[in-house]
């Protein structure tokens, strides 16, 4: 394969059922795939993802300074962070420093009714909560502060746009590209 950055994330329980044995056998299981991406000049990421070891930037942080190996990285991702209410601008930034290595961005919304396009349910600390996908700056996800942290911090890395809202007749896969693309300029025109 040609990338050179490889998503290998690790699994759960959520980080506030997790003990630090899974931890460790976390930690050990992902430096022998580290050392197999090495022989192939690949770095792994480890995405920010609820219901994972790694919801938060710390855990993440944490794992990878365990793992201890220069070709492992964080995903940071503001719409799963948003999800499990966590920090996801400047103090996740300066917490992952030097380990991040590509930023997912997308946004999700909170929402009451569980019969709203696309809504679905996922446990967080807050207990069972509904979210629903939404269009890059119409959900809870406020990016301005991540990116203004990214450029702060001298992050020259790509930033991928992961959308989930579903299609309908106005909002095409089409119209949703171009939205997001339209969203992720303005972000970055504003805050960089």
């Amino acid at each position: 394969m040609e990338a050179d950055l490889l998503r290998h994330g690790v699994r759960g329980p959520p980080e506030r059922h997790a003990e630090p044995h899974q931890y460790e056998e976390a930690a050990a299981w992902y430096q022998q795939a580290a050392d197999l991406a090495a022989d192939y000049g690949k770095t792994l990421g480890i995405e920010i993802h609820a219901h994972t070891l790694t919801e938060t930037a710390q855990t993440t942080a944490d794992l990878i300074d365990e793992i201890d190996r220069g070709n492992v990285g964080a995903i940071h991702d503001a719409g799963n962070m948003y999800i499990v209410d966590t920090d996801f601008g400047r103090e996740s930034i300066e917490i992952l420093g030097d380990r991040l290595v590509h930023v997912h961005v997308k946004d999700e919304l909170r929402v009451d009714d569980a019969d709203r396009r696309g809504a679905f349910e996922s446990e967080t600390p807050n207990g069972t909560e509904r979210f629903q996908p939404r269009l890059l700056g119409h959900g809870g996800a406020d990016h301005g502060e991540l990116i203004a942290a990214l450029a702060a911090h001298g992050y020259d890395g790509y930033l991928s746009n992961e959308c989930h809202m579903p299609t309908d007749d106005v909002w095409t896969d089409v119209a949703i590209a171009a939205h997001e693309r339209e969203a992720m300029d303005r972000l970055i025109e504003t805050h960089v």
